[in-house]
């Protein structure tokens, strides 16, 4: 409990002072440490895997899809998890696309969650589900630009069941 706090301390504190590892989270405009998507996201599903593993328990990760808008999604797929950090950080697809800061910061954090899943492909009781495709061919799988339509949950369902049919 004491080292949580103390690290929760030291990354607020360093955060303050280092102005080149911040990204402005659009909602509340305070300050994310760059280093929770990099190691934070990873750091969370390595204790899921690692506590499943101990257990004998298969864990299923799911990419997830947001339909803002298909063509800039595939094209975050080609960035590697710093570059991806760098393109939010310096705003770079409300410039290149004249998008909004919350749509920005949606595309490419989920891009690199995604990315963060994919490390961990090759672990004996890990199975990743990548819908990305089939979702985003058609806008009438999202109510919005993030839950699915019944058609979006069948199309969901369906690759999940691929997964764990190929695994039984």
């Amino acid at each position: 409990m004491t080292y949580r706090f103390m690290n929760k301390v030291y990354k607020r504190v360093s955060l303050k002072f280092n102005s080149q590892k911040k990204i402005v989270d659009p909602y509340t405009n305070s300050l994310i440490d760059e280093n929770y998507f990099v190691y934070g996201y990873k750091s969370a599903i390595s204790e899921i895997i690692n506590f499943s593993k101990k257990n004998s328990i298969d864990v299923y990760l799911i990419k997830q899809a947001f339909y803002i808008n298909p063509q800039i999604t595939k094209e975050l797929e080609n960035f590697d998890i710093p570059d991806l950090i760098d393109k939010l950080k310096n705003r770079y697809l409300e410039k290149k696309y004249n998008i909004s800061n919350v749509d920005s910061f949606w595309l490419i954090t989920s891009s690199i969650l995604n990315k963060n899943l994919d490390l961990f492909n090759n672990i004996s009781n890990v199975k990743i589900i990548d819908p990305l495709d089939k979702l985003l061919q058609d806008k009438n799988n999202f109510i919005d630009y993030l839950h699915l339509t019944p058609q979006g949950n069948n199309i969901l369902a369906s690759e999940i069941f691929k997964v764990i049919n190929k695994n039984l």
